[in-house]
């Protein structure tokens, strides 16, 4: 018999699977370094069994899968074109020309 291995189709990770992060209770290396758009530098990494998609991923040694985020993500980070509120245009303020004394 010619079985595949089970492949799971959740291929979200948490912060204790990746390299960056150290513990749980310091800043995430990969914030830090700011290659994480829109992440403050002090970010912790997500407690429990948070699972998410990040760019900043890097395999541990250990991983069966050594493709870092960006490799498994290309599409990271999600880039929102968010439109401004339509503003009124100012109005030009017409000088009057001065007197001369």
């Amino acid at each position: 018999m010619n079985e595949k291995p089970y492949v799971d189709p959740d291929d979200r990770i948490r912060c204790q699977d990746c390299a960056n992060c150290l513990s749980m209770d310091r800043p995430c290396k990969a914030a830090a370094a700011k290659l994480l758009q829109g992440v403050s530098p002090y970010a912790q990494p997500m407690p429990g069994d948070f699972s998410w998609r990040c760019e900043g991923f890097a395999p541990k040694k250990d991983a069966a899968d050594q493709r870092s985020g960006k490799a498994r993500w290309p599409w990271l980070p999600l880039k929102v074109k968010i439109a401004a509120p339509e503003e009124k245009p100012e109005e030009k303020k017409t000088k009057k020309p001065r007197k001369k004394p």
